[in-house]
């Protein structure tokens, strides 16, 4: 079978940098920046590597092409806040806002892309402090050099003394616009501490959550020890109307598992996600499992049709009542190979016990890093039989459950605390919280990588078609004929279960 591997990957990405390469040297800056954010999108789905010099010295170059010598005088304690996100319950926009508002700090917060139906808390929080909040919205339709332009003209006029980062791995547009003031301490926000992203040679500090972070950041990003700064997070808890389980799956007298996560994060390993539910059903008939989540269902679909489980297990889908859905549930299951860091807080600030499960050489998935930071308690099993034990032993015993929720929710660090730390590192560039270098395995994570998109999703070879299109052919010409393979499959196993339906 013809599958995707490592030359491949890192031919596309080389391809890709010679395009932006290309672009620029013919002065057609914005093909360039495209071409940047589009290698940054390969480099992130796969993460062979976590920082490219290339690409940052490229971004470099062309603020130097768009941009004249900007004479600029930051204001004191004036601070701005780039999001990529400005979702509510994705990635930290609320607390790093909410910290900000709590220290008193005026800032301008930037929304790179604003949703009316999802950005609406976010916005309502923001115009509460009209005297200290300034809000500017980009216009995500013009061109990228465009919105760079726009945003430049909007830093030079605010003039603020310090930025906080939330960015997206790829966002090339943002940072051609921030070259140009070097005077500001740039603060990175480190989100996706597992991946490749854009920027290291910008960030002047950069904010990590956990060890895993730190090491990545250490190792593989160029960045040196000085500019690493420790701040956990918690989660945004928000108590919504509860939208409700399926009628067809009955939850009286049963046990109630919740799990969730975009779906990517329990393919892999090959299926073990699916083995682990499997074994829990089978060993607890009592137990019934919802599972909240959005991307490409189709493997999680077919472990339920192909067991018969439509009574036990369903797929909830995006929902928004997250809190509620813990509330209504007794145990909250991890995802893997990718653990759920976010869904894993809201578990424990819920007082429910968590069942998680990773490998030894997986250690990106241990929730202690996560969750632990008030008091140290174990939560990940590397065992089987030990997890499954367990398992049986939270199912059996509600007195249980309820006093290893107690135990964990008093573990996450508190909305308080976090104001407090944020205004050291804001204040100071310094944080309290030690960090420490641990091992890890990259070409694990690299392998799990491939193997998803080898096997489950078409995510890096329909990015790669949509983008280049029939060039795609001639210049990713594997990934372009698995795409086209796997859609022709996929229609034609669509055509058929029509015909026989």
């Amino acid at each position: 079978m013809i599958e995707i591997n490592k030359t491949d990957v890192n031919e596309a990405f080389r391809k890709i940098k010679h395009l932006a390469k290309e672009k620029f040297l013919k002065k057609q800056y914005e093909l360039s920046l495209q071409h940047i954010r589009s290698a940054a999108i390969h480099a992130y789905n796969f993460n062979v590597v976590y920082a490219d010099l290339e690409l940052e010295a490229l971004i470099k170059a062309l603020n130097s092409s768009v941009f004249e010598n900007t004479k600029f005088q930051p204001k004191a304690r004036r601070i701005l806040f780039y999001d990529c996100f400005g979702w509510e319950n994705r990635g930290l926009t609320q607390q790093y806002i909410s910290g900000l508002i709590a220290n008193g700090y005026e800032f301008l917060y930037v929304f790179e892309k604003k949703d009316s139906q999802y950005s609406k808390k976010i916005e309502n929080e923001l115009y509460r402090y009209p005297d200290r909040i300034e809000v500017f919205e980009l216009n995500s339709s013009l061109a990228l050099i465009d919105q760079a332009t726009s945003l430049h003209s909007k830093i030079k006029e605010y003039s603020p003394e310090k930025a906080l980062l939330h960015l997206s791995p790829w966002c090339s547009m943002a940072l051609c616009a921030f070259h140009s003031f070097p005077e500001i301490e740039w603060i990175n926000i480190n989100l996706t501490d597992h991946a490749f992203w854009l920027g290291s040679s910008l960030f002047k500090k950069n904010i990590e959550f956990r060890d895993y972070g730190y090491t990545v950041s250490l190792e593989k990003r160029f960045l040196k020890e000085d500019q690493l700064v420790c701040l956990p997070y918690y989660p945004i808890v928000e108590r919504s109307v509860f939208l409700d389980f399926p009628e067809n799956i009955p939850i009286n007298d049963k046990v109630v598992i919740f799990s969730g996560a975009a779906f990517y994060k329990v393919y892999g390993e090959d299926g073990t996600y699916f083995h682990i539910l499997d074994r829990l059903l089978k060993e607890n008939p009592e137990v019934v499992i919802f599972f909240a989540g959005t991307g490409d269902s189709t493997a999680f679909q077919d472990f339920i049709k192909k067991n018969h489980y439509e009574r036990r297990v369903a797929l909830l889908g995006h929902r928004r009542d997250i809190a509620e859905l813990f509330q209504h549930c007794d145990i909250y299951l991890g995802s893997y190979p990718f653990g759920g860091g976010l869904m894993s807080q809201y578990a424990a600030v819920m007082s429910k016990p968590i069942l998680a499960y990773t490998s030894n050489d997986l250690l990106i998935n241990l929730l202690e890093a996560i969750i632990c930071h008030n008091k140290h308690i174990s939560i990940t099993y590397t065992n089987f039989d030990e997890f499954f034990r367990y398992a049986r032993s939270l199912v059996q015993d509600a007195e249980l459950r309820r006093s290893k929720g107690r135990e964990l929710s008093e573990a996450v660090i508190s909305s308080k605390s976090f104001n407090q730390e944020l205004n050291s590192i804001i204040f100071s560039g310094t944080s309290n919280r030690r960090m420490n270098s641990i091992a890890i395995n990259y070409e694990k994570f690299y392998e799990l990588n491939i193997e998803i998109e080898n096997n489950y999703l078409n995510v890096a070879k329909n990015f790669l078609v949509s983008q280049y299109k029939l060039q795609s052919v001639i210049l990713f010409p594997k990934f372009a004929i698995l795409c086209f393979k796997k859609y022709m499959i996929k229609t034609f196993k669509t055509l058929w279960s029509r015909m026989f339906k």
